[in-house]
């Protein structure tokens, strides 16, 4: 589901970190502001180990038999996590490795 997405993602927050600091020490910015922008790139981070920790919803079928055989749960709907992901890719689509098959469908 995407492992290249979240890998590129994460390297992408690991780089807006740095821009964050370094701006913030050129132009002398107050640190307040500073620490909200870095909470914010945080904030996307737990985001990112949130949608990987959602578990698609599931139904058990029915007995295919009086004997009780059960068949595997099956997906109910389709996934949102990888529409969950790409959106919050969006904001660095003109960064370099951003593919246009990340792109969120509308």
């Amino acid at each position: 589901m995407g492992d290249d997405l979240v890998t590129w993602l994460r390297a992408q927050f690991d780089m807006r970190e740095k821009e964050i600091a370094l701006i913030a020490k050129l132009a002398n910015a107050p640190e307040e502001h500073t620490r909200m922008l870095l909470a914010e790139v945080d904030a996307k981070r737990r985001i990112i180990e949130g949608i990987l920790a959602i578990k698609r919803p599931t139904r058990q079928q029915m007995p295919s038999s009086s004997r009780g055989t059960h068949y595997p749960a099956r997906p109910v709907g389709p996934d949102p996590r990888p529409h969950l992901l790409a959106l919050l890719a969006l904001p660095y689509a003109d960064r370099p490795g951003y593919r246009d098959e990340w792109r969120p469908v509308t």
